[in-house]
């Protein structure tokens, strides 16, 4: 039973290394799985999935998470414009060059930014429209996020 829980945890390992060498993106992972035959299935855009076969059947189901840097600093905030997909898992690695609250308008994310350290903020852009983006402290920058 060991042995075999071994095997499986090294098929998912190395499935989901390659997965991610393919995507170039982070995966969320849900499910049961290991490895061997793997047969893409049909699904929403936003959402594949994906038939595992060994012994018996799994399905693995991922979502991919879009990383996008967000740089502030005291003469601009880059990029001006983020460009996201209805339903997409967004990561903002967030870079500002002074303390401040990073708010995305719409979305109630208020997150406090330590200078020159990068912070992570991950959300799901499930609401379409255009919302402004801000980081404010001494200084106040602001960009937008289009979500269509």
């Amino acid at each position: 039973m060991i042995k075999q829980l071994k095997k499986s945890f090294i098929g998912l390992t190395a499935f989901l290394a390659v997965m991610i060498c393919l995507t170039g993106f982070s995966l969320i992972v849900a499910g049961q799985y290991s490895g061997a035959d793997v047969q893409e299935k049909e699904g929403a855009p936003e959402f594949k999935s994906y038939v595992v076969t060994m012994s018996e059947q799994y399905t693995l189901n991922y979502q991919v998470a879009r990383l996008y840097n967000v740089k502030i600093d005291v003469e601009e905030v880059s990029p001006g414009k983020l460009n996201l997909r209805q339903n997409d898992i967004v990561k903002l690695m967030v870079d500002s060059g002074f303390g401040c609250v990073f708010s995305i308008h719409g979305y109630g994310i208020s997150v406090y930014v330590p200078k020159d350290v990068k912070t992570e903020i991950a959300f799901n852009a499930v609401r379409k429209g255009v919302f402004a983006y801000s980081c404010k402290g001494e200084i106040e920058r602001a960009g937008l996020v289009e979500v269509y």
